[in-house]
């Protein structure tokens, strides 16, 4: 059966709709940083209740400088994620390390571009900078009901580390402890291609 032109024209919306474009991922700039911040904040608070002092530490991004590097996820040229990334020889953020290891804080994809591949692809990224970073493993904390964050990363193939497991004081709030082992060359990477 042939198609006619407006069947083509239908055929062909209805493709592009379905191609999702793949996130850019690259520094946050100083001037992203507000952006990035309130980008943080709708993350964290959409899946559980966030206290305003950690909205207030998400809102003000300038207190990482000096721990790490910020980068920021781009969909569409739409900033969609972020986090900060983190050189454990250069600050000892991880607790116990196995080795040289990087790790990374508050990763976090804004509520309406979930489910296009931004967190998998910060992931990806982090993988390949510690890579470049001479870095035998990534490695992460994680609060204990950030649930949605723990199947992200165990889709990933993260696993948890129980005896690195941490805490924020003055409150001692746990945090959860997972690894992920770099392999030596990108398309040896062991997780779960597909998201989850």
């Amino acid at each position: 059966m042939a198609l006619t032109g407006s069947d083509s024209l239908c055929t062909f919306a209805y493709i592009m709709s379905t191609i999702t474009p793949t996130p850019v991922i690259r520094p946050a700039q100083r001037a992203d940083w507000p952006a990035l911040g309130q980008v943080l904040a709708r993350a964290y608070s959409s899946d559980h209740p966030v206290s305003p002092d950690y909205l207030d530490h998400l809102l003000h991004l300038e207190q990482f400088e000096s721990i790490g590097q910020l980068w920021a996820a781009w969909l569409d040229q739409e900033l969609a994620g972020g986090y900060l990334l983190i050189d454990n020889d250069l600050t000892g953020y991880v607790e116990r390390p196995t080795g040289p290891e990087v790790g990374f804080r508050i990763l976090g994809v804004d509520p309406p571009w979930r489910g296009r591949g931004v967190a998998r692809a910060l992931l990806d990224h982090a993988v390949d900078w510690g890579r470049g970073r001479g870095a035998g493993a990534l490695a992460i904390y994680t609060a204990p009901h950030m649930l949605p964050a723990h199947r992200l990363y165990e889709s990933y193939g993260f696993s948890r580390q129980p005896q690195r497991d941490s805490w924020v004081e003055p409150e001692r709030h746990p945090l959860w402890a997972y690894h992920y082992p770099i392999p030596e060359a990108p398309t040896d990477r062991p997780g779960p291609t597909e998201p989850a």
